[in-house]
């Protein structure tokens, strides 16, 4: 591509030495009779239009909004423009990458227009529309890229050497009141401290833009997770949704415990049930692919905060 639209400068000057003596069938070709339309994806992935003519250049990229920004690059693969508008003259190949939608644009010959893609991880189908033409006319291309296939996770890796973790934290659980002040006999309650109780874990993301929702699909997939073992953690069997929000995970041991609690005759007794916290946090890494090849990685930190003990306490009250 020598510049953007060269020739269309050269031809505004021309084309007055021309007019006189000639009409536009002269020189004027029907280059596509048919506005084409197309769909790309998701298992043809590539799509070629085929021109009558080569008297044409692409004029613009339009999505279905705005006008498309990309890479232009000349026949022999050199960049010339980065972030550009979408438009140019001559041979030349575009491409377009926002994060979810990946297709390229080819022009190898003058009779020819390839339309690749990489992978669309929108929802539904996105319309492109590529505007072609001269000085002359121009034609509309209508391109639908199909939704591919999502990503998938191939593995996660922990960060041990930045393990944090602690146990002295304690969140309240229940609270209530035994109003024996008018009985001579004394009154119990059964508690069961870890009834509804569970273990908290959440993928806070460095990124908070990752788009995981989009890239992987809704539910997102399971990760393994670390437990913890005398202190220290340990990668079983256990799994957590790879989500940024807080997601309650059942507990690792029963939840049946039950303790008993009285009030002495013509008492008044407030109860307070506390659970004692085992916390931690980890740096992750998860290592993701797509049905193209394309890889991604995703980081954060991992934390857990999950009961292990109880404590009733009775305080007292003024009465």
């Amino acid at each position: 591509m020598r510049k953007l639209f060269s020739r269309y400068a050269l031809s505004a000057i021309v084309a007055p030495l021309l007019a006189v003596g000639c009409n536009d069938g002269v020189f004027i070709d029907d280059f596509l009779p048919e506005a084409p339309s197309v769909t790309v994806g998701p298992d043809d992935t590539s799509a070629t239009i085929r021109f009558e003519a080569g008297n044409w250049d692409i004029l613009s990229v339009e999505g279905p909004t705005t006008s498309l920004r990309g890479d232009i690059y000349d026949a022999e693969g050199n960049l010339l423009y980065g972030n550009h508008l979408l438009y140019g003259d001559g041979l030349l190949r575009m491409t377009y990458d926002d994060g979810l939608l990946d297709f390229g644009i080819e022009r190898n010959d003058y009779r020819t227009l390839r339309i690749t893609l990489g992978e669309s991880l929108r929802d539904e189908p996105w319309e492109t529309r590529i505007l072609v033409g001269n000085d002359y006319e121009s034609e509309t291309v209508s391109v639908t890229f199909a939704p591919t296939e999502k990503y998938r996770v191939d593995s996660v890796v922990y960060r041990w050497d930045e393990f944090e973790s602690w146990d002295n934290s304690i969140e309240l659980q229940d609270a209530f009141t035994i109003d024996n002040t008018a009985s001579s006999e004394p009154a119990s309650v059964v508690v069961s401290p870890f009834r509804n109780a569970k273990r908290t874990v959440r993928f806070w993301p460095d990124d908070f833009n990752d788009r995981r929702e989009e890239i992987f699909g809704v539910p997102l997939p399971e990760i393994v997770i670390p437990d913890m073992a005398d202190g220290a953690p340990v990668v079983a069997e256990s799994s957590a949704r790879f989500a940024r929000n807080d997601q309650q995970l059942p507990l690792s041991f029963p939840d049946d415990e039950q303790v008993t609690v009285t009030a002495k005759p013509h008492e008044r007794l407030n109860v307070e049930v506390y659970l004692s916290l085992e916390q931690f946090r980890v740096p992750y890494t998860v290592y993701a692919s797509g049905p193209a090849g394309r890889q991604r990685t995703f980081t954060g930190t991992l934390h857990s905060s999950l009961p292990y003990d109880y404590l009733i306490l009775k305080p007292k009250t003024d009465e």
